[in-house]
């Protein structure tokens, strides 16, 4: 009886452990199923409420690694200069400098300005320079692809004229002692203008050498001016290549500053162009040995002299 009891009952425990064990799994198929729902719920809260961001990205390329330079003087010689990579040097390069403009409060109000929008909202562009290259990448956020679009377009053009604003001003510091130099030339043709019609006033001209003289002195000085144009015209040009080049003879650059910014050597080299001028003009009229022929004739020979002095001492 006992037996049978026992037989009896393990039907029964093995049905409560089944039952126990479903629901066990129900609980953890019911937590699983609870957490992967709060997660796809939360993941779609976020993706409703949080913006996306966009953004917009470019590069720029310089120009070469290396310049090579060379300059014919009439009369005096030739120069050259081949200079190496400034990007070798990561102190000096001039990527970082082009960053600088680039980041510059000017470039990004412009802009701003062009897209009607604020500083704050327009952003900061991130610039990176590339290692080993002559690149340069750029990166604008944006709240949507059209405009992280824009934002790339309004920097870039905001960018190319702040550059091209830089190199004019250059150019025009570069070309200012050339404009100095012919507007002398047009004052000394001038004031032979003016003295010949006085020494026409008082004395006449009474043969036709003397007028073919004088034609051919005003002749000489109207040449000189074309010259002094064409080679402002030449210098010019050269700026322009050379600003379009990051790299030059450093030599030649600070003798050419000295030389144009030395007042003293201005003012010999002013001295000169008067006494040559004045010369050009007496000679033909009063001959060599005239007293005043003799006193410019002087004064054009020290200041010769005074120039060559000054550039030696410079």
């Amino acid at each position: 009886m006992i037996t049978e009891s026992i037989a009896a009952s393990n039907p029964s425990s093995k049905s409560l452990q089944s039952a126990e064990s479903q629901r066990r799994w129900m609980r953890y198929l019911s937590l699983g199923i609870i957490m992967n729902a709060a997660i796809w719920g939360i993941t779609l809260v976020h993706l409703e409420v949080s913006k996306p961001n966009y953004s917009s990205k470019w590069t720029y390329s310089l120009p070469g690694a290396r310049s090579y330079t060379r300059i014919n003087i009439p009369n005096l010689g030739a120069a050259s200069s081949e200079v190496d990579s400034p990007y070798s040097d990561r102190s000096q390069d001039p990527r970082e400098k082009y960053k600088f403009i680039a980041e510059s409060r000017l470039v990004i109000e412009q802009s701003a300005a062009e897209l009607d929008m604020g500083i704050s909202e327009f952003g900061k562009p991130k610039i990176q320079a590339v290692d080993n290259t002559t690149m340069m990448n750029f990166e604008i956020s944006g709240t949507s692809p059209q405009e992280a679009q824009s934002k790339a377009f309004a920097l870039s053009k905001a960018f190319e004229n702040r550059l091209e604003q830089l190199r004019i001003q250059e150019i025009q510091e570069e070309n200012e002692p050339i404009k100095k130099a012919v507007e002398s030339a047009l004052s000394n043709l001038k004031a032979a203008e003016r003295l010949l019609a006085q020494h026409k006033a008082k004395t006449g001209l009474s043969s036709a050498q003397q007028v073919s003289q004088v034609s051919e002195n005003l002749e000489n000085l109207r040449r000189e001016e074309i010259q002094l144009s064409a080679q402002q015209q030449q210098t010019t040009a050269s700026l322009q290549e050379l600003s379009s080049n990051l790299d030059t003879s450093a030599k030649q650059v600070s003798d050419a500053f000295i030389l144009k910014s030395d007042q003293l050597f201005q003012q010999h080299l002013q001295d000169y162009s008067e006494a040559s001028s004045q010369l050009e003009i007496l000679r033909p009229t009063y001959g060599p040995n005239h007293p005043a022929v003799v006193r410019e004739s002087a004064k054009q020979k020290g200041a010769k002299a005074a120039i060559l002095e000054r550039s030696q001492s410079l």
